[in-house]
């Protein structure tokens, strides 16, 4: 958060897989979420680049990493180009990170299909503090979990505490995503959690040699409770910025 409040929770005893904010699918029938001998994993091919630009005005920390997605046997199935963008914005001020995924069929294939669980796609893992006492709300108005999960929204956002304060978390889904709205994973029994999802159990997703993919999410953390008024605003400043490339 802007006041330095840490949300989110890395490899925790029970779920060692989850990382804090993180993005995964199966790709071809080969499981890039769980860390188990039958995954895949993302392996990068050189170091993260880390630069400072400006864009629209804005100051920007930018983290560039090549990836290739491998099979258990060192098979390459999709290759990933991800770009992290972080500044501050707004008022109240929030914290904005935009995420960025360019995805290519591998040379040698001619296309690729991306499947999952429910819960693939961009999720979000929460300290234990933020596991109970929490509020889901969305672009559509819906509050809870049970107006929140599975339903399909241009953002999904949450409040609870951390470190004893409240905090505010909110995911955008770009506008030109695929399957855009996207399809909500929200949860709050045995912990909190929340994930946009291109609702890939119901509906996979074929990508072709000849047309890359570029998915765009942003993440946005507030100190306090913000009400959905201000994380619209936020969603929809976001979406027009010439973000940086």
């Amino acid at each position: 958060s802007p006041a330095g409040v840490n949300l989110l929770r890395d490899s925790p005893v029970d779920h060692k897989h989850h990382h804090g904010l993180m993005f995964a699918v199966a790709v071809d029938g080969v499981n890039f979420w769980e860390e188990v001998p039958a995954s895949g994993s993302q392996t990068p091919t050189g170091p993260v680049k880390q630069e400072r630009i400006s864009a629209d005005g804005t100051a920007w920390e930018l983290l560039r990493q090549h990836l290739r997605w491998q099979n258990p046997q060192g098979a390459v199935m999709l290759e990933e180009e991800r770009t992290l963008a972080v500044t501050r914005t707004g008022q109240p001020t929030a914290t904005l990170l935009c995420w960025q995924s360019l995805l290519r069929v591998p040379e040698g294939k001619t296309s690729v299909q991306l499947t999952g669980s429910p819960y693939f796609g961009l999720g979000m893992r929460f300290v234990a503090s933020r596991d109970t006492g929490g509020r889901f709300f969305n672009a559509q108005g819906r509050t809870s979990v049970e107006g929140t999960h599975n339903a399909r929204s241009a953002w999904c956002a949450y409040t609870a505490k951390a470190e004893g304060k409240p905090v505010t978390v909110a995911v955008f889904d770009w506008p030109k995503n695929p399957r855009h709205p996207a399809t909500w994973f929200t949860m709050d029994r045995g912990f909190a959690y929340m994930s946009a999802t291109l609702n890939l159990q119901k509906e996979p997703f074929t990508i072709r040699a000849d047309q890359p993919v570029l998915l765009r999410y942003g993440v946005a953390v507030w100190d306090g409770e913000v009400e959905p008024e201000i994380v619209e605003k936020c969603y929809r400043s976001w979406s027009a910025l010439d973000r940086p490339k």
